[in-house]
């Protein structure tokens, strides 16, 4: 397949995802990145999943898009191939909660193609996925990412804890250093961030408080009840 047939492909895109022009890609032609951003709270789970694909990928997925081998991308094909995308994905990812697997469903996603400093596209996709979690007092997350195990870039691994929820052990970072991506640190470029294998993540739900435990709280207001009636009898057998 040559360089204009892929050019090709890229015009038609350019009715379908979001066009931009950008410099060559920082970490080079042949980089694939992938980042996982996760935000836990105490019945959700999300995740946003980055892909930011150089030129060579891309062409690879552009092959992959174009079903019907005609070299034109249809709206239907991109479609399809953002779908097809995300079950590939969810397929290689292993995500537990407390021992138990969780199956993630996609919620929503961005779809863009930006047009290289070589005049290469290059593909960004961002999938954000979702997955309800049983209550419990703690919560122990194991999440194993296995998809382009042989492509080469950025990896990165984001565990963010919300709703009063908090982070008693990880091994990954709660900090995103690239941003989802969007901005590489300049000293890591020659030594990107490689995140990989199985990451654990333990939390729970932080200090309880009389007003997040119901019995707690019917506790305290029976005690004082107690309380000021023991007072009024003092008072009266003065």
């Amino acid at each position: 397949m040559t360089t204009r047939k892929a050019l090709t492909w890229f015009i038609i895109l350019l009715g379908i995802g979001t066009l931009s022009v950008a410099q060559a890609h920082s970490l080079g032609q042949e980089t694939l990145s992938k980042h996982s951003l996760f935000t836990i709270t105490d019945t959700t789970l999300t995740l946003e999943y980055t892909l930011d694909m150089a030129e060579r990928p891309t062409f690879e997925e552009l092959r992959r898009m174009d079903t019907n081998n005609d070299e034109i991308t249809s709206q239907e094909e991109a479609d399809q191939y953002v779908l097809d995308t995300a079950e590939r994905l969810i397929s290689k990812i292993d995500l537990s909660v407390n021992g138990q697997p969780v199956m993630l469903e996609m919620t929503s996603h961005e779809f863009d193609v930006s047009l290289s400093g070589h005049e290469l596209p290059v593909l960004y996709l961002q999938y954000q996925f979702e997955a309800e979690i049983a209550p419990a007092d703690a919560w122990s997350f194991e999440y194993d990412d296995a998809n382009f195990p042989s492509s080469i870039g950025w990896r990165e691994v984001v565990v963010q804890a919300g709703n009063g929820l908090e982070m008693v052990e990880s091994t990954v970072s709660s900090k995103d250093l690239s941003e989802q991506l969007s901005d590489l640190p300049t000293n890591m470029k020659l030594n990107p961030i490689q995140d990989s294998g199985t990451w654990v993540v333990s939390a729970d739900a932080g200090p309880e408080t009389p007003t997040s435990n119901p019995m707690l709280m019917i506790a305290l207001a029976f005690g004082a009840a107690i309380a000021v009636f023991a007072g009024f009898i003092r008072l009266i057998l003065r």
